[in-house]
C-alpha cells in the first residue's frame, strides 16, 4: 500500500495466492450450481421413480442448502475463523460431490447435492476477505471483492446480508 492508502503495483506473492484460491472456490460454487443444468434432466430420466418436480428438487436443493446455511455458517466462521469454516465446507462438498455421482437413484442425488450446497454455504466471497480489519482490506480482498461486481454489477452486494 501507497502512503495514501491506495494500493501499489500489485499484489504480494500471498495477496495473489489468497485471492486465487477465493476466486477457485467461487468458481467451485458456480460450477456446482450451473454445470449439470443443461443435462441433468436428461440423465435424471432413466433413474428409476424420477418425476420432473423430483428434478427439479435435486438441481434446487443445492441453492437452498446454501441460502439456509448462509447466516450459520457465517457466524460460525466470526466465531473459529474462516479458515476451518472454508477447509469444512470443501471436505462437506467433495463428500456431497461423491455421493451425488455414485447415486443410482434420485433421492441420493438429491441428498449429494444437498451436502455439495451445504458445504460451499461459508461467506468466502465478497467483502468478507482479507482479516486485514475494515480500514485496509488489502488487495487480495479488493481484487476478489471485483468477482461481486463482473458477476451481477447491480445487485452483488445485496447477495447475502452482511453480519459483523
Amino acid at each position: 500500500m501507497s502512503q495514501a492508502g491506495v494500493p501499489g503495483p500489485g499484489m504480494s506473492r500471498t495477496e495473489l495466492r489468497t485471492a486465487l484460491s477465493l476466486s477457485g472456490i467461487y468458481a467451485l460454487r458456480m460450477l456446482g450450481l450451473f454445470m449439470i443444468l443443461p443435462v441433468f434432466a436428461l440423465y435424471a430420466a432413466d433413474l428409476d421413480g424420477v418425476t420432473p418436480a423430483l428434478t427439479g428438487l435435486a438441481i434446487g436443493v443445492y441453492g437452498v442448502t446454501q441460502a439456509l446455511l448462509q447466516i450459520p455458517a457465517g457466524l460460525l466462521s466470526d466465531r473459529i475463523g474462516r479458515k476451518p469454516v472454508i477447509i469444512g465446507g470443501l471436505l462437506v462438498f467433495a463428500l456431497g460431490s461423491v455421493v451425488a455421482a455414485l447415486a443410482d437413484s434420485i433421492w441420493l442425488i438429491i441428498a449429494g447435492r444437498a451436502l455439495q450446497g451445504a458445504g460451499l454455504a461459508h461467506p468466502a466471497h465478497g467483502e468478507r476477505h482479507g482479516d486485514e480489519g475494515a480500514g485496509d482490506r488489502g488487495g487480495a480482498g479488493a481484487a476478489v471483492g471485483l468477482e461481486d461486481v463482473a458477476v451481477d454489477p447491480d445487485g452483488a452486494r445485496a447477495e447475502r446480508p452482511q453480519i459483523g
